[in-house]
C-alpha cells in the first residue's frame, strides 16, 4: 500500500518537473526576440535566433523524448512536400532555402512544443521572469541611437506585457512578485514608448479590449453589445484619427515629449501615405494570386518575382505562395481560434486568454509585417488549435 502511494508521488513528482521544463521552454521560445535584442551588440550575429531555439528544442527533447502528435506530424510532412513540389518546379533559390531552414527552426520547434504537457500560469510567471532578469540590460541599452531595431524591440516586449497585464489581472499568486511585475511593466514602457511602432501599439490596443470583454463580461448579447460599441468607437476614431492625433501631439510637444508613432502618423498622414509604402506590396501581391489562385507560384516566390521583401500580410503571403491550399486551412483554424476567444463558452476562462495572448503577441504583427515562415508564435499557434481538445490526455502518439 506505501509503495503504491509513494510511486505515484514518484510520478506526480516527475510529472510536474517534466510541467515546468516544458513550460519555460515555451516561455523561452516566445521571449527568444527580447533576449536577443537585449543582448549588447558584440554577442549578436546573423540568425542568432537559430542556435538559441535550437538549444531550447534539445533541452525540449531531453524532457519529453523526440515524440510528435500525428496531427503536428501530418503538417510537417505537409509543408515539407510543399517546399518540394517548389523545388521540383521552380528550383531551389535564397529565398525558399531559407524559409525552409527558418521552418525547421522555428516552425519544427513550434509544433513540437505546442502538443506537450505544460502549466499556462508557469508560461506567464517565466516569462515575466525573463523579462526581469533583462531588465537591467534592457534599462542600460541605448536603443535610441540605433532606429533599426526599434520595430524589433517594439514587439519584443509585447510577450512581457501582456503576460504581466495578465498574471496580474487573473492569477493568484504572491502579492510581492505581483509587485515586482508591475514595477517591471512600468520600466519597460517608459523605456519604450517613444519609439513604439504603430503594429506593436494596434497590437496592444486589441489585446487589452478583448481581454478586458472577456474578464469582465461572459459570452451573452450583453458582450457581443459591448464588442459592437467599441468596434464604433474604434471607427470614429479612426475616421478623426489625424485630428485627434494632431491635438495629442501639439500638447505632448508643447512638454518637449517625443513619441515616434503619433509623430511617423502624421508624417505619413501629410502624405497620404499611412500605410508606409505597403499599398504597393499589396497590390503586388494581389496581381500574382490573380496569376495562380489555386496552387499559388511556390514558396518564396514574392521575393523572387518582385525583388522586394515579404508581403507584409500573412494572409496575402500564404495565398500567393500556396494559393487556396495554403491560405483556407491556416484561415480557418485562426479564424477557430478567434471564435474560441470571443464566442466560445465551453472553452475554459485560462485557455482563451491563453490562445489571446499567443494571438497579439505573434499574429497581429503578421497582419502588418514579418514572414509567417520566421515567426514562432504562428506555428506554436496552429498546432495548439489543432491539437486543442478538453482533455489532452487523450491524443494519439506517433
Amino acid at each position: 500500500m506505501n509503495i503504491g502511494i509513494g510511486n505515484n508521488n514518484l510520478i506526480l513528482n516527475n510529472y510536474n518537473k517534466k510541467e515546468k521544463i516544458n513550460s519555460l521552454c515555451i516561455a523561452l521560445f516566445l521571449s527568444a526576440r527580447l533576449i536577443v535584442q537585449s543582448l549588447p551588440k558584440q554577442l549578436q550575429f546573423d540568425n542568432i535566433l537559430v542556435p538559441i531555439l535550437s538549444l531550447i528544442f534539445v533541452v525540449a527533447i531531453l524532457n519529453n523524448r523526440f515524440v510528435f502528435h500525428l496531427k503536428t506530424a501530418l503538417t510537417f510532412g505537409l509543408v515539407i512536400l510543399a517546399f518540394s513540389i517548389t523545388f521540383l518546379f521552380s528550383g531551389p533559390n535564397p529565398n525558399n532555402i531559407l524559409y525552409l531552414l527558418y521552418f525547421f527552426v522555428f516552425g519544427g520547434i513550434g509544433l513540437y512544443l505546442s502538443d506537450k504537457k505544460f502549466s499556462i500560469e508557469k508560461i506567464y510567471k517565466y516569462t515575466i521572469g525573463v523579462s526581469i532578469l533583462l531588465l537591467p540590460f534592457v534599462v542600460s541599452k541605448d536603443f535610441y541611437a540605433d532606429t533599426d531595431t526599434w520595430m524589433g524591440i517594439s514587439y519584443s516586449i509585447l510577450p512581457f506585457m501582456f503576460a504581466g497585464i495578465i498574471y496580474i489581472f487573473t492569477v493568484k499568486d504572491n502579492l510581492y512578485f505581483k509587485y515586482l511585475t508591475l514595477f517591471t511593466l512600468f520600466v519597460y514602457i517608459f523605456k519604450m514608448i517613444t519609439f513604439f511602432t504603430r503594429g506593436a501599439l494596434l497590437a496592444s490596443i486589441i489585446f487589452i479590449v478583448i481581454f478586458i470583454t472577456i474578464k469582465y463580461f461572459k459570452v451573452s448579447f450583453k458582450r457581443h453589445f459591448t464588442l459592437l460599441i467599441m468596434v464604433i468607437v474604434g471607427w470614429v476614431i479612426y475616421v478623426n484619427l489625424e485630428k485627434i492625433l494632431t491635438f495629442v501631439n501639439g500638447y505632448l510637444l508643447k512638454n518637449d515629449i517625443h513619441i515616434r508613432f503619433i509623430e511617423k502618423t502624421l508624417q505619413l498622414m501629410s502624405n497620404s501615405n499611412l500605410l508606409n509604402g505597403r499599398d504597393m506590396y499589396y497590390e503586388l501581391a494581389t496581381r500574382g494570386i490573380k496569376n495562380s489562385p489555386i496552387i499559388g507560384n511556390g514558396i518564396g516566390s514574392f521575393e523572387t518575382d518582385t525583388g522586394l521583401i515579404y508581403t507584409h500580410n500573412l494572409f496575402l503571403q500564404l495565398a500567393y505562395e500556396g494559393g487556396i491550399f495554403f491560405v483556407v486551412p491556416c484561415a480557418m483554424i485562426l479564424l477557430y481560434g478567434v471564435y474560441i476567444i470571443i464566442f466560445s463558452n465551453k472553452v475554459d476562462y485560462s485557455t482563451r486568454i491563453f490562445i489571446l495572448f499567443i494571438y497579439s503577441v505573434g499574429i497581429f504583427r503578421l497582419l502588418l509585417s514579418s514572414v509567417y515562415w520566421g515567426e514562432q508564435t504562428f506555428w506554436f499557434l496552429l498546432g495548439y488549435i489543432i491539437l486543442y481538445k478538453k482533455s489532452r490526455n487523450s491524443w494519439k502518439k506517433c
